[in-house]
């Protein structure tokens, strides 16, 4: 359940450090291939290069949740949507695709692309009852992933 004291802000330098603490369970979770994880210092530039298309979700100014996405000239990606794992299940990832979809609206984008791993059936069911489409199924690593689209 989603409490009242919950607020989506822009990402901010002083935010980094406990987002980088969450990336470890982002990626294992994701990935099978744990070799491949990105580096800190690979996470702390991918957010400071896109620092003004991240936001976080803050509960109690604790960070329960964030997004971020990249913008190219014709489609969205998001590139990385996380929550908790104590806050799963109470509709905060549902929260942050709403806003990220907003976001995309008032940016007159019509669509997003994501990618999602099968690893992550949690994810992969919340994409599908949002309307997000399997548009293409594809090996990485040793393991099966999917990238998604959704019309807005």
């Amino acid at each position: 359940m989603i409490t009242n004291n919950l607020i989506i802000k822009p990402f901010s330098f002083e935010h980094l450090n406990e987002i980088l603490s969450y990336q470890y369970e982002l990626y294992t979770s994701n990935f099978k291939n744990h070799e491949a994880l990105p580096s800190n210092d690979d996470v702390a530039s991918f957010f400071i290069n896109y620092s003004d298309q991240a936001f976080v979700l803050l509960e109690d100014n604790k960070i329960v949740g964030f997004y971020c996405y990249i913008d190219t000239i014709d489609i969205a990606i998001l590139a990385q949507i996380f929550v908790v794992k104590n806050y799963r299940g109470k509709g905060y990832g549902k929260k942050l695709l709403n806003h990220f979809e907003k976001q995309l609206s008032h940016n007159n984008y019509k669509s997003y692309q994501l990618q999602a791993s099968l690893m992550n059936t949690g994810a992969v069911e919340l994409y599908k009852k949002i309307g997000c489409k399997v548009i293409e199924t594809f090996e990485e690593s040793g393991e099966v992933r999917y990238i998604m689209s959704k019309k807005i």
